[in-house]
């Protein structure tokens, strides 16, 4: 394909700036569910056209390269270039870009929130995703801020993530969890498993004995 010399120049601003965001990546804030896993970075261009990189996530370090309609990404990132240049100047920006409407994500949204906590900053209380071992399996979590833990607990249909806006308004002063329950989510899915009021209660104490914590508040969505 023949590109105008204005979008290659727009094209490779794109990939440097998807590059910056990848040299920030730490592999202790997120713990990848697969051996290998795929998110698609797309760059959606001013008059709609759309350039994408996948990020190849695998033995502790995020690769980029280009992206072939060969294999479905496992999940997929969607923004404007001036919406990933905020990402790249600013650690804080992606997470904000998405729940403000400007950056879309696709598939699975374990790993697109993942890469973008992995990405934003190192200092104390950052985002992070985890998964933590329970008598029913995995479950995983989203774990930000400093102080007294607060635990999120979601209803039927939702996940974790449900509760970003809530970890954005309470991670300056708590340190917030938001778990996956058995059955939702990137969580373990037992067959044959109650899926009742005590079977969840005994996934979320051993997800918490995981965890150091002090005092805990409770924070639940209606099941």
């Amino acid at each position: 394909m023949l590109l105008m010399a204005s979008e290659r120049d727009a094209r490779k601003a794109a990939s440097d700036l998807l590059s910056r965001i990848l040299e920030r990546y730490d592999p202790a804030a997120f713990d990848v569910p697969d051996r290998e896993a795929r998110v698609r970075l797309v760059v959606v261009g001013g008059s709609g056209e759309e350039w994408g990189w996948d990020t190849v996530l695998t033995g502790g370090e995020a690769r980029l390269v280009p992206a072939t309609g060969r294999r479905r990404p496992d999940a997929q990132l969607s923004a404007d270039l001036a919406t990933w240049g905020h990402i790249a100047d600013d650690v804080r920006a992606g997470l904000t870009a998405y729940r403000a409407g400007r950056l879309t994500i696709r598939y699975n949204l374990h790993l697109a929130v993942g890469l973008l906590a992995a990405t934003a900053t190192r200092e104390r209380g950052r985002l992070e995703v985890h998964f933590a071992s329970t008598s029913a399996g995995r479950v995983s979590t989203l774990v930000a801020g400093v102080g007294d833990p607060v635990v999120m607990i979601h209803g039927l249909g939702a996940t974790k993530s449900s509760f970003l806006p809530t970890i954005a308004a309470l991670s300056p002063s708590f340190r917030t969890i938001a778990i996956d329950l058995p059955g939702f989510g990137d969580a373990s899915k037992p067959l044959g498993a109650a899926y009742d009021a005590a079977f969840f209660a005994r996934s979320v104490v051993d997800a918490l004995d995981t965890m150091a914590l002090p005092r805990v508040h409770l924070v639940g969505h209606s099941l």
